[in-house]
């Protein structure tokens, strides 16, 4: 199962919504799927999104 850029949001206070992106990969627990996050990359505007696809 290969590796994969989860991305993940939450909302302020204010109602601004603040996107992250992290290295993920799934692999099989029981027979089942279960998402395994690799490392937390940081927040969306301030990382290479189209660099880290390639």
């Amino acid at each position: 199962m290969g590796m994969y850029l989860r991305f993940t949001q939450r909302r302020n206070a204010d109602g601004s919504v603040v996107r992250y992106v992290a290295l993920a990969h799934n692999h099989r627990v029981d027979g089942a799927v279960k998402p395994q996050v690799l490392m937390n990359l940081g927040r969306v505007e301030a990382v290479d999104v189209g660099g880290l696809r390639r």
